[in-house]
Formats: structure tokens, C-alpha cells, sequence
């Protein structure tokens, strides 16, 4: 997933959906997770990324109950061709200059 012409700072936005859904966040290659929470359905949380975030890896347990919005635009990464289960979203950014 590549996201352009981003202003900083960069805002994630989760909404749980019908379920329950654990998201990890681990920006630039980190070895660790700096944000994890389980969703239930109607929750909503936000964190920010670091400046200057070039990328960063979403972690998610059940994909398909979870909808994600970067700095309010919704972020598409569902494919009908896979199952929405566990995903990994490799996310790479470019910012205004």
C-alpha cells in the first residue's frame, strides 16, 4: 500500500466493524510494536505516527472487522481474492514538500 501527497503528521484511524479485531503498529522497520489494541465493534481509536514515518507495517488479527483512515481518507486493503483474516499491510509514504 503506498500512501502520496501525505501531511504531516500522519493520523491512523481504526473503527471496529462487526467483530473483534487486534491491530499492531511498527513503523520504520521497528522490532517491536509501538501501538497494539483489540477493536471491539464501534470502537474507535487514533494514534500518530512519527514524523517523518517512510513506512510501516499494520498488523491485523481479523481484517475483515476493522476499517482503517489515514489522516481521514479510508484506506482500501481488502481483496476479494483472499480471505479477510490475519494481514500484514506493508505501508509506504510520501509526503507533501
Amino acid at each position: 500500500i503506498t500512501l502520496t501527497n501525505v501531511k504531516e503528521p500522519l493520523k491512523l484511524t481504526f473503527k471496529g466493524k462487526e467483530g473483534r479485531c487486534w491491530v499492531g503498529v511498527m513503523p520504520n522497520g521497528a522490532n517491536d510494536f509501538t501501538y497494539q489494541k483489540t477493536f471491539e465493534p464501534g470502537a474507535e481509536d487514533t494514534m500518530t505516527l512519527p514524523e517523518e514515518t517512510k513506512s510501516f507495517l499494520i498488523s491485523l488479527g481479523a481484517s475483515a472487522y476493522i476499517e482503517i483512515e489515514a489522516n481521514g481518507e479510508k484506506v482500501a486493503f481488502s481483496d476479494p481474492k483472499f480471505e479477510d483474516l490475519q494481514k500484514k499491510l506493508n505501508v509506504n509514504v510520501s509526503y507533501l514538500e
